[in-house]
């Protein structure tokens, strides 16, 4: 009967260990997730801005900009 209490204190206090390791798994894997979507979007920015910056003055006159603001945005970093 001794070792039955015993046991079950013992899951208890395993239990209450694997849990905030579980909370902190989750945490750290949900920051990755947001790092990869960060990761992404900048990736698509640039690829953006490469792309106008190939761009032909006919094709920068469809879409309604000039050659010194395509330039000026094709130079930003990726992050603004």
């Amino acid at each position: 009967m001794n070792h039955t209490i015993q046991k079950n204190r013992f899951d208890c206090q395993r239990s209450s260990h694997i849990e905030p390791l579980n909370f902190t798994l989750y945490g750290a894997v949900w920051k990755v997730l947001q790092l990869l979507c960060m990761i992404k979007k900048y990736n698509a920015i640039s690829k953006q801005r490469q792309e106008l910056f190939n761009l032909t003055d006919d094709q920068l006159d469809d879409i309604g900009i000039n050659r010194e603001h395509a330039m000026r945005e094709a130079k930003k970093p990726f992050w603004k």
